[in-house]
């Protein structure tokens, strides 16, 4: 049977759906007798083993590598020994013994790429994070090329396409980073903000995050380990996944308990290990409401964490790019006025040339003379409880649409 499904795999053509197929139900024993933990993706194969005794550890993996490598002869499967790297997460690497593989002793390694996480023997994620900066560094720049050519909704979507999946890959697998790296992201994050916006440097971060909608990439992850841990617990994930979870609090103590569905925190002893996801993700999941706990509903779950987030209106994408970068500015006040220079540091002198002491978006739309004709056929047109400036920068959502991108009045 083995033979024939072998000629069955090298008569599939190039491209087809059939050949990944066939190849996993191929190589699907190599699991069988294998003693250490034993992971298949594709035609990546990983093994690991947790053991504190250092000989009986390599005993086991060195016997499991022979197998592998008796099973790989067997059925004509040719492993690349260059490509197999030995990582060793260990603190005394003296009590690390050498690993063979097809008589070729395994070279340990710092660090290794399994399925595009760099994972280092000191189970930090220093270099993932600059992997993650150094691509988003490059893409963040061309995205600023076209900052003044294409209209913030083009911007925005370019970003959430090509951008934000890197910040997103696995996420919950390194959310226990150091604060420096986080903030590493979270500054790239800030950037590309500012430029689907046309916001300047030295703008409030609150601000840039409520004028675009966008939230931290902190708070990203927070939501994105609840999101798995909800699968987890209703059983619409891998087994392997749902197996990890904490046993709930109750099977634990039988007596009547105000939060039933809390679940035991796995004790810890180091920093890095309560940070990472399941001691972590237990803390959130047992802070949550009730209701939320009980729903088998990811959407009601992704609405009670996304209730406090701001929508952006849609007049803010109307507008032709330097009207939209324009008003933006004077929502941030970090527009050209001098009354906003000041604030930055930029003038000393807040006065508008008019004579008048400040210069302020007020003052710029509603009463400057300078502006008096143009304000006749733009403001001046407007009814009379809608000329303040909140209505004039940011709408007013009690309007019909229509009207809606009417009171936008730009200025450059």
């Amino acid at each position: 049977k083995k033979s024939r499904l072998k000629r069955v795999v090298s008569g599939v053509p190039q491209g087809s759906v059939l050949g990944p197929l066939l190849f996993l139900i191929y190589i699907n024993d190599i699991v069988n007798d294998i003693q250490s933990v034993i992971k298949l993706f594709a035609d990546d194969t990983s093994m690991s083993l947790a053991l504190k005794t250092p000989n009986v550890r390599a005993d086991i993996m060195n016997s499991d590598l022979q197998k592998i490598n008796h099973w790989a002869k067997k059925w004509k499967v040719k492993f690349n020994e260059e490509k197999t790297k030995l990582l060793n997460c260990i603190r005394d690497q003296n009590l690390v013994l050498p690993l063979k593989f097809e008589d070729i002793t395994l070279q340990d390694t710092a660090q290794h790429k399994h399925l595009g996480i760099i994972l280092q023997n000191n189970c930090k994620w220093d270099e993932h994070i600059r992997s993650i900066a150094s691509k988003v560094n490059l893409l963040i720049s061309c995205l600023r090329s076209y900052k003044y050519r294409l209209t913030r909704k083009t911007l925005e979507t370019m970003y959430k396409s090509f951008i934000l999946p890197h910040f997103d890959y696995a996420d919950v697998v390194w959310d226990n980073c150091t604060d420096k790296l986080s903030n590493m992201l979270e500054n790239l994050h800030l950037e590309g903000i500012r430029i689907i916006l046309g916001a300047v440097r030295g703008t409030s971060h609150q601000k840039l995050y409520e004028e675009s909608g966008f939230c931290t990439l902190k708070e990203r992850r927070r939501r994105h380990k609840l999101i798995l841990f909800h699968k987890m617990v209703n059983g619409v994930c891998p087994d392997y996944l749902s197996d990890l979870l904490p046993p709930l609090v109750s099977t634990r103590n039988p007596y009547h308990r105000r939060r039933p569905l809390e679940r035991v925190i796995p004790p810890h002893k180091t920093d890095i290990y309560q940070k990472s996801f399941i001691p972590s993700t237990t803390m959130l999941w047992n802070s949550i409401p009730e209701n939320i706990k009980q729903s088998t509903s990811i959407s009601e779950l992704k609405r009670y964490l996304s209730i406090s987030d701001t929508t952006v209106p849609p007049y803010y994408y109307k507008g032709k790019r330097k009207e939209q970068i324009t008003h933006c500015r004077l929502r941030l006040e970090m527009s050209n006025l001098n009354y906003d220079l000041k604030k930055r540091h930029l003038t000393a002198d807040p006065a508008c040339t008019c004579g008048y002491p400040y210069e302020t978006a007020e003052h710029y739309l509603l009463y400057c003379p300078k502006y008096t004709v143009i304000r006749k056929g733009t403001i001046s047109t407007l009814h009379n409880s809608h000329t303040n400036i909140d209505t004039l920068l940011r709408g007013n959502s009690n309007l019909e649409q229509q009207k809606k991108k009417k009171y936008i009045c730009h200025y450059s």
